[in-house]
């Protein structure tokens, strides 16, 4: 990803010059695929997977955006670009993808053992200790000479003084390098290094990431230290290059046996139980979803379900909405009720009997009891979230929602649904989700209707639905509203995420990837055939971003 600078603040104010602008689709195209399989690979690392989701620069922002959306990656790729060449500064007239990842860890001490290097440079008389770096950019790259011979070379330019040898110092999981070459021109496959103390480090290329300049090629060079840990890495980066999959922002690709193995099960009568609609998965798929999305069965300790689904439906919450993560980060350290409830999230191991009572004494609410008998699941969660709100207003950003309802050009009514769900009783009237929204509010305002705009779309919706007489409910993948700016108006997207099923026996049901459904009861996790009438408590959508 390179990126040419200009001279002067009038011109870096302009979009891009001519030596930098990119008229080649081709080029482009490939300057983003680049990106989307560095930070894929950079996924593979739970310290970046979490920096990623709690940063909430310009930066991290859009490479969300590349990771998540095949429709605008290639237009988030050209605002990284541009907002790279205008916001940031070195010595050199040109940026790269590593900048961008320097731009985000160069506070994270964690990260830091992963990406940042450091050497001492051996001369006739003593050893000089050089500054940590991301990666080494050998401008004077030397073709004749292989890498190792060209890092020397490096430090002999920096410190202007002749070197005899390196030995490194800090030995980072990965080691990143960039130059530029001629055209036939190829990267050395495994360079190695030792300490002063004589430990031998061995790195293996994983990436060479071209692009061409003119009659050069620019190499983006990504190595990873071959160990026992990284063995794991290397196998799924090798998943990943092969399937080429797009990945969601903290997914990693599937196996193609695994593939074979969901396919199999989804054509064999043996695996299906007496309730056709629920299928039996492999428990090496069960271990993944798992671990990837935070997801996994709880134990009932007697009339406990609702609890474990409303923890559930927060760790859904949790893996889809970056700025729940943050909140809660920022929390911890200040609340034992919010390390607890962090720790029910994240934690398989936290789930116990005692864990889940010491949650509720930390909650110290009025309004909910834990008593053994079942309870509603809504004003649980309303509890919890409302617990968070008296700490830290923001969680409003993340699910206050306001409608408009207008009469006539001159009357409007607004309706507020704050932290706690937005309520809806179901009638035989209604059975699409969305007609039963606008009769309600509509009921609670009190107003014949002509329209119904949202005014403050949040993050998450969150419906919590209580039954009049009809005991099912049509819910839909997407919901969509009406959205009055101004003089214009704009459509808002939603994406059903999960629901708590009940009364009776509460379990969840979630939606991983937007398409396969799967079922969390107890401590089990069942494939879902797509079934849309439900006996449904509580409903989690998220907004699509544009």
């Amino acid at each position: 990803m390179y990126y040419q600078q200009t001279h002067t603040n009038l011109q870096k104010d302009k979009q891009i010059d001519n030596t930098s602008k990119i008229s080649d689709s081709e080029k482009i195209s490939k300057k983003c695929s680049n990106l989307e399989l560095f930070y894929k690979f950079c996924l593979f690392f739970d310290e970046f997977k979490k920096l990623i989701c709690k940063n909430q620069s310009k930066i991290s922002e859009l490479i969300i955006c590349i990771l998540n959306d095949d429709q605008l990656k290639i237009k988030c790729y050209e605002d990284l670009e541009n907002y790279i060449y205008r916001h940031q500064s070195n010595s050199r007239n040109y940026y790269t993808l590593f900048d961008s990842l320097n731009n985000m860890i160069s506070s994270n001490q964690e990260l830091k053992k992963i990406f940042w290097v450091q050497f001492k440079i051996e001369t006739s008389q003593y050893y000089i200790q050089q500054q940590q770096e991301l990666f080494l950019n050998l401008q004077k790259h030397d073709e004749k000479s292989d890498l190792v011979q060209n890092i020397i070379k490096y430090y002999k330019s920096k410190n202007n003084i002749k070197v005899l040898d390196i030995k490194i110092e800090k030995a980072p999981q990965v080691l990143l390098f960039q130059y530029h070459s001629s055209k036939n021109q190829k990267a050395d496959q495994k360079i190695s290094f030792y300490s002063i103390t004589n430990i031998y480090y061995q790195y293996q290329l994983l990436m060479d990431l071209t692009e061409e300049k003119e009659d050069l090629v620019f190499h983006q060079l990504v190595y990873i230290q071959l160990n026992t840990n990284s063995l794991q890495i290397i196998e799924k980066f090798k998943q990943l290059k092969t399937e080429g999959q797009k990945s969601e922002i903290n997914k990693v690709c599937s196996s193609d046996k695994e593939k074979q193995e969901d396919k199999a099960v989804e054509i064999s009568p043996k695996k299906e139980n007496q309730n056709s609609c629920i299928i039996d998965i492999p428990s090496k798929q069960s271990e993944k979803i798992e671990k990837e999305y935070f997801l996994h069965g709880i134990q009932n300790y007697g009339q406990t379900c609702y609890f474990s689904s409303v923890i559930q439906i927060l760790r859904i919450i949790y893996f889809e909405s970056c700025q729940f993560q943050q909140i809660l980060f920022k929390l911890k350290d200040e609340s034992n009720y919010i390390q607890s409830l962090l720790n029910l999230i994240t934690k398989k191991s936290d789930v116990t009997e005692r864990k889940i009572f010491e949650f509720y004494n930390l909650l110290d609410s009025n309004s909910f009891y834990l008593d053994g008998n079942p309870r509603d699941c809504s004003i649980l969660f309303s509890s919890i979230i409302g617990k968070i709100r008296g700490l830290d207003a923001n969680i409003n950003n993340i699910f206050k929602s306001q409608f408009c309802i207008q009469q006539d050009y001159y009357q409007k009514v607004y309706k507020n649904c704050c932290y706690s769900p937005l309520w809806l009783q179901i009638s035989d009237n209604y059975s699409h989700l969305e007609d039963c929204i606008k009769s309600q509010i509509y009921q609670t305002s009190g107003i014949y209707y002509k329209q119904i705009h949202i005014v403050k779309d949040p993050e998450i919706l969150i419906i919590s639905i209580q039954r009049v007489t009809r005991y099912q409910v049509q819910l839909k993948r997407k919901l969509e509203f009406t959205k009055q700016e101004n003089q214009s108006q704009s459509k808002i997207t939603y994406n059903l995420k999960g629901f708590i099923v009940g009364p009776k026996h509460n379990f969840v049901i979630t939606i991983l990837n937007d398409k396969d459904f799967y079922l969390i009861d107890d401590q089990q996790i069942l494939k879902y055939h797509e079934s849309l009438f439900q006996q449904v408590q509580m409903v989690v959508y998220k907004k699509c971003i544009d």
